[in-house]
């Protein structure tokens, strides 16, 4: 049975697939999406639709959920029984939701531990299940937040970009990157999808201890090679989990739609994500 005495809220750039966010009780504040001048909330624009108006060249761009968003989904969840609640966001050094989480904090009815977790895309996602999987075994709610934070600080990313969007947060194309310390470093260059893949599960293997991993494409068009990455993570016996996400549109509107690639953590340093849950 799922604790919710304390809530674990997150917001849509994490990546959680509904599915899960309702299976964990994790709450999710919407990132609006601008698409050729329209504003949506990330959960009303299907990604399909989104990568395809994206490579017809359709402007992008993606703002912020506001402080009262935030209030209001704290103060749901005090309605529902929540004595606290824990929001987890992405590095405050990319973007100012965790920002607007606190000052929506500060008008919540009850207490909010507000976190920049350092991370990224479903690396947000990874620390609130882990927040969550730490509360529903009995760990207060400083405990299950230290828990988060040691799992971000253990966690490593690695994607391919082919031709990011005008205007996106991604500097480079056509290469292996790593967002870390807030910006994306560049790898190396790659020179298409079926190369990348090799290069990724060389670098994740390289790490030669107990891994679990996660792996996410953005379009359509890349999903198979996604199928393959974790393909190859998965034989590996140093691998015990692969979990597999969408990259939607909050986070394909700065990396472009040709993006795939994988997050990955020593299990001595954090253990795993699905096996804690």
């Amino acid at each position: 049975m799922v604790s919710c005495h304390v809530g674990v809220v997150t917001d849509s750039s994490a990546q959680l697939p509904s599915s899960l966010a309702s299976q964990r009780a994790v709450d999710v504040v919407p990132v609006t999406v601008v698409v050729a001048g329209e504003a949506h909330l990330e959960q009303d624009l299907g990604a399909d639709d989104f990568y395809r108006r994206l490579a017809d060249g359709q402007p992008v761009s993606t703002s912020t959920p506001s402080p009262a968003a935030f209030t209001a989904v704290y103060d749901r969840l005090a309605r529902a029984g929540a004595g606290e609640v824990i929001s987890l966001h992405l590095d405050g050094r990319l973007s100012g939701t965790v920002g607007a989480a606190r000052l929506g904090a500060e008008e919540a009815s009850i207490p909010v531990r507000v976190v920049d977790t350092r991370q990224v895309s479903f690396g947000v996602a990874l620390c609130a299940l882990r927040a969550r999987a730490a509360l529903d075994g009995g760990a207060e709610a400083r405990v299950a937040t230290a828990a988060a934070l040691r799992l971000g600080a253990a966690l490593r990313n690695a994607s391919f970009v082919a031709t990011p969007p005008t205007g996106g947060r991604v500097g480079v194309h056509d290469a292996l990157i790593e967002v870390v310390d807030g910006r994306a470093a560049s790898l190396g260059p790659v020179r298409d999808a079926a190369s990348a893949v090799e290069r990724l599960a060389a670098l994740v293997l390289g790490t030669n201890r107990s891994l679990s991993t996660a792996v996410g494409h953005a379009a359509g068009h890349v999903e198979a090679a996604a199928d393959r990455l974790a393909e190859l993570l998965g034989s590996a016996a140093t691998v015990r989990e692969v979990l597999r996400y969408r990259v939607g549109p909050s986070v394909g509107a700065h990396s472009g739609g040709d993006t795939f690639g994988c997050f990955w953590w020593a299990e001595d340093d954090a253990g795993p994500i699905r096996g804690s849950a």
